[in-house]
C-alpha cells in the first residue's frame, strides 16, 4: 500500500511534513565572491596559466571549457579565495544572475565575479543544491532579491538568506540520483554530437577545400597528382573539372519574412515560427513560437542563415516551419542536405564580412547572398559525400530528439522530486 504523504507549508512553499527546511548561511562552509575586477593584465596562454571560470563560462548545460582564459601562477596563489575545487557551486553575480554551475574537476582554477559556494555535505549534497539553484525554489528567491540600477546584481548577504528543502541526506542521494543520470545521458548524446560533427565536417574539409576527395581509383585528387588549374576569381588552383559559380546556381535560397504580430502565439496553434538567430540551438533551432498566418517557409533537413546581426550563424531546420526576417532557409538544387549544411558553415568568413559592413547593424540582402563565388564541384563527389555523411547525420538528429526529449521528462520531475511532490521509497536503490 502506498503511504500518502503528508504536507505542511514553509518558507519554500508545501513540502513533506518530514523534510526541513536549511538557509543557505546555515548549510554551507562558505559563501563568497570570487575575484571582482579587471584582471586581462594577467591573462596568459594555456601552457603556463591557470583556468579562469568567468559568467560567459556559466551555461545551463553546465561549465563550458571551451572558451576560457588563463591567468598567471602568481596571480592564482595571490588570489586564494577566489581558487576553486572540487564540488564548489558557481553563482553567476549578474548578467545571468542565479544562474548556478558545479565545479568537478581537481584541477586548480579560479574564477572572476561569480559567488563560489561550498556546501556542508553532512547537510546538504553539493548537486542537490545545485538543483536547488536551478529550479523554481531558488530562482523565485533570486527574482525577488536582485539589486542595481543598470545591471542587476546578486550579492552574498542575499544569497545567505534564501531558503532551500532539506530531506535526510538518504534522499537527497536518491533525488540527484534520477536528475543527473537524466543529464548524464543528455551530455552524453551532445558530446557524440559534437564529435560526429568534427569528423562531417573534417571530411568537407579535406573534400572541398584542401581538394583531397578520392579519384576513380580511390586516391585522394590533389595528392594523387589531380590535374589542378589557376582560378583567377578565387586566386587560387582548383580542380581542372570544378567551375566557379553563383550560390544560387547550386541552392535555392528563400528569405524569411515577419507574419503579423497578431498570429504569433505560445500555445502551439499554427506552425513552428523562427524569427532570428535567438531561437537557434547547437544544431537544431528551439521551438518557442507559432504563426497562424506563415509567409515563408522552410522544409525539414533545410539549412538556416541568420541574415542580419549576427549575420551568418548556421542552424538546420528539425521539422517544417516557418520563418522571419532574420533568418534564411537555403538548399541545394538536388535536395543534398548535408552538402548544403556544410557548405554554409565554409562560408562563415564570408558572412562575417556582411556582419561588418552594417551601418547600424550586420546584414545581408538577397541579391548578395545569391552572388556569393562559391565552387560547383562535378555532381557525382557531393552525391558520394551525401551517401558517406547522411547516417552521421541522422545519428545527430536522433540524439538530439532524444535529448529533447529527456529534457521535458527532467524538467517535469525537477521541481516535483525538489518538494516532495514525488517520493522516491528509501528502499530502492
Amino acid at each position: 500500500m502506498i503511504k500518502k504523504i503528508e504536507f505542511t507549508d514553509s518558507e519554500v512553499g508545501l513540502i513533506p511534513k518530514d523534510w526541513g527546511v536549511g538557509i543557505i548561511n546555515e548549510i554551507t562552509k562558505k559563501v563568497v565572491v570570487g575575484f571582482v575586477g579587471t584582471c586581462s593584465k594577467f591573462y596568459c596562454d594555456e601552457k603556463n596559466g591557470i583556468p579562469m571560470i568567468r559568467t560567459t563560462n556559466l551555461t545551463k548545460k553546465g561549465i563550458n571549457y571551451d572558451d576560457l582564459k588563463f591567468v598567471t601562477k602568481d596571480f592564482h596563489e595571490k588570489n586564494k579565495k577566489s581558487q576553486l575545487y572540487r564540488n564548489d557551486i558557481l553563482i553567476a553575480r549578474f548578467g545571468k544572475s542565479g544562474l548556478a554551475c558545479l565545479f568537478e574537476k581537481d584541477t586548480e582554477s579560479n574564477c572572476l565575479n561569480v559567488v563560489i559556494i561550498k556546501p556542508d555535505e553532512t547537510k546538504c549534497l553539493p548537486k542537490f543544491l545545485l538543483y536547488c539553484f536551478n529550479s523554481k525554489i531558488i530562482q523565485n528567491q533570486t527574482s525577488a532579491n536582485l539589486v542595481g540600477t543598470i545591471m542587476d546584481i546578486l550579492n552574498t548577504k542575499t544569497i545567505m538568506k534564501f531558503f532551500v528543502p532539506l530531506p535526510t541526506i538518504k534522499e537527497q542521494e536518491l533525488i540527484v540520483k534520477i536528475l543527473s543520470d537524466l543529464d548524464s545521458k543528455m551530455e552524453i548524446n551532445r558530446q557524440m554530437n559534437k564529435t560526429l560533427e568534427e569528423i562531417c565536417r573534417t571530411i568537407f574539409q579535406q573534400w572541398f577545400v584542401d581538394f583531397e576527395s578520392l579519384n576513380e581509383q580511390g586516391n585522394p585528387y590533389k595528392i594523387s597528382n589531380g590535374k589542378m588549374i589557376f582560378n583567377e576569381e578565387l586566386k587560387k588552383d582548383i580542380p581542372i573539372d570544378w567551375k566557379v559559380v553563383n550560390l544560387n546556381q547550386e541552392f535555392n535560397l528563400v528569405m524569411g519574412q515577419s507574419p503579423p504580430g497578431s498570429s504569433y502565439n505560445k500555445s502551439g496553434e499554427g506552425m513552428i515560427f523562427f524569427q532570428g538567430r535567438t531561437d537557434f540551438g547547437i544544431r537544431f533551432p528551439t521551438n518557442r513560437m507559432y504563426c497562424t498566418e506563415p509567409t515563408r517557409f522552410a522544409k525539414k533537413g533545410d539549412t538556416l542563415v541568420s541574415v542580419r546581426a549576427p549575420v551568418g550563424d548556421i542552424n538546420q531546420a528539425i521539422t517544417d516551419c516557418c520563418i522571419g526576417r532574420g533568418l534564411a532557409s537555403i538548399k541545394h538544387k538536388l535536395n543534398h542536405l548535408s552538402y548544403t549544411y556544410y557548405s554554409m558553415k565554409n562560408l562563415k568568413p564570408i558572412f562575417e564580412g556582411y556582419e561588418a559592413e552594417g551601418t547600424v547593424f550586420g546584414a545581408i540582402n538577397k541579391k548578395s547572398f545569391e552572388q556569393i563565388k562559391i565552387l560547383s564541384p562535378p555532381e557525382k563527389i557531393v552525391h558520394l559525400f551525401e551517401i558517406l555523411v547522411n547516417p552521421l547525420n541522422k545519428k545527430i538528429e536522433e540524439n538530439t530528439l532524444q535529448i529533447q526529449s529527456l529534457s521535458k521528462i527532467r524538467d517535469f520531475l525537477l521541481p516535483k522530486l525538489m518538494t516532495g511532490k514525488i517520493r522516491i521509497p528509501i528502499e530502492v536503490k
